[in-house]
């Protein structure tokens, strides 16, 4: 895996409970866009 160095640089300056909580974020962050979407279809229709 070429981006594997960075993440051994990341670990050691920033922690790996730092970047596991960061992974979760955007897991879940992504779990929510299609309601963001929805919404602002739904803004531009004058809902």
């Amino acid at each position: 895996m070429a981006s594997r160095p960075f993440y051994q640089v990341a670990d050691r300056i920033l922690g790996s409970q730092f970047l596991q909580d960061i992974a979760e974020f955007f897991l879940n962050f992504q779990s929510m866009y299609d309601g963001f979407v929805e919404r602002a279809r739904g803004e531009g229709q004058g809902v």
